[in-house]
């Protein structure tokens, strides 16, 4: 509703003009009236007005003094006179004042509905283009505050552009906090929209000027940390823990928050922020406490290498035969073996289940013809686990995952040929081998041209095609997580003639492997 102030020096009109129109059918709302000036200039300064609407002549201040006045203070006030004197005089002296309309009284009830509307209009369309005006500075502040934290932008073009921007950027030491918004449903637009809610929460509750908010490129919120208001570590941490317990009140998720150390200079504030992003990871072995200072990491993490052994060739058998109890139970005692190995790195223990899942799926891929939709939800696989709150999550995606697998090989599975199965099975163990269909018909006591007719038969890829297959999503994990040289990729899964390996993987997979290593 826009405010409306009425100035009359006759109680009567004020009266009447209350019951003109129906003020609130046009989005107006009269919260004031005033018999003169000098009443008018007191209620302007205790409401928030939007449109005035005034006699001339009046006691102790005439209305053309209160606009002259009220637009000194008020610029953006809409002002419209009432009179009864059709003087040229008084319109002049009101064009000067930049008024919206001069109204004859008696008011006509449809010209003054006519100016309500235009005037509402044009605050409408002004608060807009403000909106807008914030919004392209708020973009270009964010852009230039992430390219300082990341520590992306030199120190001319930083003093300049925040110079520019009015940008208070200047304290005596610089501490970066960060607040990530938990949701397992990465992928969501609620996910998107809880970001921007724990922004705008954050930025309400750090309302000091001296402290400045803003998202990052990953959409967490960052609070740069006045310190003067902020001086040491016990306020930081009843300020944060207050506001991360007022979001997760209000929006119902979870927020992580981590403080990284304090820097005394400007120009290294990246790595206050780096250290407060990595403590983000370490939630996940800690889900009953939301709050990490820089000053506890070297308590939390202390291995950086693993002895956790993943055994893939029971894995993938499990899956091959469908076995889910036992596969269960070998993903359960790899999770075990991590619990004994704590605390390390997020990274390392991420890369451990990265590892695991492109078993699963691999292998899956491998004796299935097409996994498209049952692996249609994992476009971004690194980034789904580390939206995880915690182990026991991460541990029960993987598990469906597994679950979901074995239930869909099952389906084809088991109207397969038994041989066909055990050649199968056999491939998935043994892959980086020199084996043909030639060395499988001897092993399994069958007519190679027989052999090879039954699998495409029962398969639909000849038995090179399956094996170049299997081979080929081993690669392309070892290319993408790992540092092994092309040529050492190459032996591990089982071409020896490297010059042969690059030729099938640009025939098959449409590009080289150092392209796809790119990627």
């Amino acid at each position: 509703m826009y405010k409306v102030l009425i100035v009359d020096d006759e109680p009567l009109i004020l009266e009447g003009l209350h019951a003109l129109i129906n003020w609130w059918e046009y989005d107006l709302e009269i919260i004031g009236q005033a018999l003169n000036g000098l009443e008018a200039l007191d209620l302007l300064q205790n409401n928030l007005i939007d449109i005035l609407i005034t006699d001339i002549k009046m006691p102790e201040m005439n209305g053309l003094e209160l606009i002259r006045q009220a637009k000194k203070n008020y610029p953006q006030l809409m002002c419209i006179i009432i009179s009864s004197y059709d003087e040229f005089e008084y319109t002049k002296e009101a064009v000067k004042l930049k008024i919206e309309n001069y109204l004859l009284k008696p008011i006509d009830p449809d010209e003054l509905i006519s100016t309500l509307t235009t005037i509402v209009l044009s605050i409408e369309q002004e608060f807009h283009q403000i909106i807008e005006q914030e919004k392209k500075m708020n973009i270009i502040k964010n852009n230039i505050l992430c390219r300082w934290i990341t520590g992306s932008i030199s120190e001319e073009e930083f003093y300049d552009r925040v110079n520019f921007l009015s940008i208070n950027i200047f304290r005596e030491k610089y501490q970066t906090a960060i607040f990530k918004c938990i949701n397992n449903d990465y992928f969501s637009e609620n996910y998107n929209d809880s970001k921007i809610r724990v922004y705008e929460l954050c930025k309400s509750f750090f309302s000091n000027k001296s402290t400045l908010v803003f998202l990052d490129l990953y959409g967490n919120t960052v609070v740069l940390l006045d310190n003067k208001t902020y001086e040491n570590d016990l306020i930081i941490e009843t300020a944060l823990l207050k506001c991360i317990f007022i979001i997760q009140e209000k929006l119902c998720i979870t927020v992580f928050g981590a403080v990284g150390e304090a820097v005394f200079e400007c120009m290294s504030v990246h790595r206050s922020y780096n250290n407060a992003l990595e403590l983000l990871e370490y939630r996940i072995f800690n889900e009953n406490k939301s709050l990490f200072f820089w000053h506890e990491h070297n308590s939390l993490s202390t291995k950086s290498s693993s002895s956790v052994k993943l055994d893939v060739n029971l894995l993938r058998k499990a899956i091959i035969t469908k076995d889910f109890d036992n596969a269960s139970t070998h993903l359960e005692q790899i999770f075990l073996s991590l619990e004994k190995d704590y605390p390390i790195i997020p990274s390392l223990f991420y890369n451990i289940v990265l590892e695991i899942v492109f078993i699963i799926t691999s292998t899956t891929k491998s004796v299935s013809n097409d996994t498209q939709e049952l692996y249609s939800n994992l476009n971004n696989i690194r980034n789904t686990i580390t939206s995880f709150n915690s182990v026991g999550e991460i541990k029960l995606w993987v598990k469906t995952i597994l679950m979901k697998s074995i239930a869909f090989i099952s389906n084809e599975y088991i109207q397969l040929n038994p041989i066909i199965k055990s050649i199968i099975e056999y491939t998935e163990l043994n892959f980086q081998q020199d084996i043909n269909i030639k060395v499988l018909a001897s092993q399994f006591y069958v007519n190679a041209d027989y052999l090879g007719r039954l699998f495409k038969s029962e398969v639909g890829l000849t038995y090179t095609n399956y094996l170049n297959k299997i081979r080929l999503e081993k690669a392309k994990y070892l290319l993408l997580n790992s540092h092994m040289k092309i040529s050492d990729i190459s032996k591990q899964v089982g071409y020896t003639n490297t010059n042969y390996f690059f030729t099938i993987f640009k025939k098959i997979i449409g590009t080289s492997p150092q392209d796809f290593r790119r990627i």
